[in-house]
């Protein structure tokens, strides 16, 4: 794994005097299995058969009424090889392993729509859409694995000549969607502009009772610019205000989840020649009333351009609240499962969204465009359960890291707040069992201890993002540069703290270079090393500003004159080079800002 490759030792002996490689890249006695072996002493191949059909079919029933059939059909088949070798560290136990299979996914689409399109007197537009597709996913997979082998040479592919097969695995998935649509869309004057519209959807991943959602929407606008008042005002271009409110659904769910699926048990009764296989229910409790998640969002904007589109911008101003969540909740394990998949809760988002784009130069030789854009969101969980504790407070639910007012996204931990020093009065203090190079944390509380009630929220997601961009075009020659930032949010980085990642100080481990408490150097942001324990409440020191601005994208083109290109038979032809996240700034000591690492 990568991981593996980064925290090697790094007096690791990679390959041997004469040129080969070693199986073990050190001599200290515990096992680091050199992950360039294993990549020599094993096959993975992958193969993948795709397929794409669409159809179309349109007819002009009558003047203004028109029907459109669409249908669509998708095919691929991955087929998967694997195979590792008898000296391989892992395929040297079962004296090799082969491991074969295919996953087969197969969809279709097809969708009838009715259009009406009418004007009147020149000042009235009316459109009505109907509309009722069914969409079908299959998904079928086919897993087999074979050990012992008498020799490497046909790796995988000499399957039937091992001595020891496991049980087959084989698996079908299936999903159907049936909706049908109606919209009616009303203009007058190409200024005043409103629509509504109801879609209702079918899915089968839900329970019989409730696999119909309905979705409502509206929406209107006004086209400021094209008033009469307006038309002296040269310099503005476009002036809109537009408002809406609807409704959309989610069935982002594994299929089979409102039923009680089992799993495969082997026992032997008597003796390996008296076996038995039975099943029993999984980990998961099944939820026959699972129903549609449902986002409300309200939604008013203004789009503005001044100077003729020279500088134009949209603002957007927003509001949503999603009901009836699916997420999948830890349970007690005393009634037999740990997580069952429901409905709960409430989340709330608001948020504002700026873009602005500029042509400081405009001509048929040269353009040069500028555009900006910012945005911030906030999210809060209103309602989880409904139940109320002694006090009628609403309840948190800890297990899951969702509390009442705070956002979706967030650890729940304990706070670092240094590292006990050797004239510290650890003996009065929260942590008296503490010695001077270990980690402190915050008495939250403050009543004198450390316990679970000292754990803090901490929110993940930023405050803000933006992009600034610019492009130039000049005498065929064409550079965009593209900039994203980032301000806030909080990422868990385990190169800080996981044995994995060679993050817990113990030395095992090659990790990052960490100024580390001895009492020579008092460090005050990180403990003293242990080799043979892991100091206590190290998951404190993971958490990091995710603040970072990175260049994006850089793009560099050439386009040939079309007198050229013609005479070589193209259209148009375009040299370029691209490329994507050359420079990052960030304070997380990690390879990426945007993700947990690990």
């Amino acid at each position: 794994s990568f991981n593996r490759f980064i925290t090697m030792p790094p007096l690791a002996k990679i390959y041997n005097d004469d040129g080969s490689l070693r199986m073990d890249v050190t001599d200290a006695g515990e096992a680091h299995y050199n992950p360039l072996w294993n990549m020599d002493r094993s096959v993975n191949d992958e193969n993948s058969d795709n397929y794409l059909t669409n159809l179309y079919l349109d007819w002009e029933i009558i003047k203004g009424l028109t029907y459109r059939a669409n249908g669509s059909m998708s095919y691929r088949n991955n087929q998967k090889g694997s195979y590792l070798f008898r000296d391989h560290t892992t395929g040297k136990d079962t004296n090799g392993k082969a491991t074969v299979g295919n996953v087969l996914r197969t969809e279709y689409l097809f969708e009838n729509i009715l259009n009406y399109n009418k004007e009147f007197k020149h000042i009235h537009r009316l459109g009505v859409t109907l509309m009722q597709s069914v969409n079908a996913i299959k998904t079928t997979t086919n897993e087999q694995s074979a050990m012992g082998f008498p020799n490497d040479e046909k790796t995988y592919n000499a399957f039937l000549s091992a001595i020891e097969f496991g049980v087959p695995v084989r698996g079908i998935s299936e999903r159907k969607l049936l909706s049908y649509l109606g919209r009616v869309n009303y203009t007058l004057m190409d200024r005043y502009i409103v629509s509504a519209s109801l879609r209702v959807d079918g899915s089968s991943v839900f329970g019989k009772e409730n696999k119909y959602g309905y979705f409502p929407s509206f929406a209107a606008s006004w086209r400021l610019s094209e008033e009469s008042f307006m038309k002296k005002v040269d310099w503005i271009s476009n002036l809109k205000l537009r408002g809406s409110w609807g409704q959309v659904g989610n069935q982002a769910i594994t299929p089979y989840s409102t039923l009680g699926l089992t799993e495969r048990y082997i026992n032997e009764f008597g003796g390996e020649k008296n076996v038995q296989i039975g099943f029993l229910p999984g980990s998961e409790l099944w939820n026959p009333k699972l129903k549609w998640e449902t986002t409300t969002s309200t939604n008013i904007g203004f789009d503005f351009g001044f100077f003729k589109e020279r500088i134009s911008g949209t603002l957007e101003i927003y509001k949503t609240k999603t009901t009836d969540l699916l997420v999948t909740r830890k349970i007690s394990q005393s009634l037999g499962y740990a997580t069952q998949l429901g409905n709960m809760g409430e989340v709330e988002n608001k948020g504002v969204e700026f873009l602005l784009t500029g042509y400081p130069i405009r001509n048929n030789k040269v353009t040069w465009a500028l555009n900006y854009s910012i945005a911030a969101n906030r999210n809060k969980i209103l309602k989880i359960t409904g139940e109320t504790d002694e006090n009628g407070k609403p309840k948190d639910d800890i297990n899951s890291n969702w509390f009442i007012g705070k956002p979706m996204n967030v650890y729940y931990n304990y706070q670092f707040d240094g590292i006990w020093q050797t004239d510290d009065d650890i003996a009065n203090s929260a942590m008296p069992n503490a010695k001077p190079g270990m980690i402190r944390v915050a008495d939250v509380d403050g009543n004198g201890s450390i316990d679970s009630d000292d754990r803090i929220v901490i929110e993940r997601d930023p405050k803000w993002i933006s992009s600034f961009g610019t492009s130039l075009t000049m005498y065929g020659v064409d550079l965009a540069v593209d900039f994203y930032m980032s301000h806030g949010g909080v990422v868990n980085n385990s190169y800080l703290t996981s044995s994995e990642q060679g993050g817990d100080l113990s030395g095992k481990r090659n990790g990052i270079k960490r100024d580390y408490w001895t009492p020579e150097n008092p460090s005050n942001t990180t403990p003293a090393p242990n080799y043979a324990q892991v100091p206590a409440y190290i998951t404190s020191l993971g958490y990091q500003d995710a603040s970072y601005i990175r260049l994006r994208n850089l793009t560099i083109g050439y386009t040939l004159p079309s007198e050229i290109s013609r005479k070589l038979y193209v259209q148009k032809l375009r040299v370029y080079f691209s490329a994507n996240n050359l420079w990052t700034k960030t304070k997380v000591q990690s390879y990426s800002p945007e993700t947990n690492t690990g």
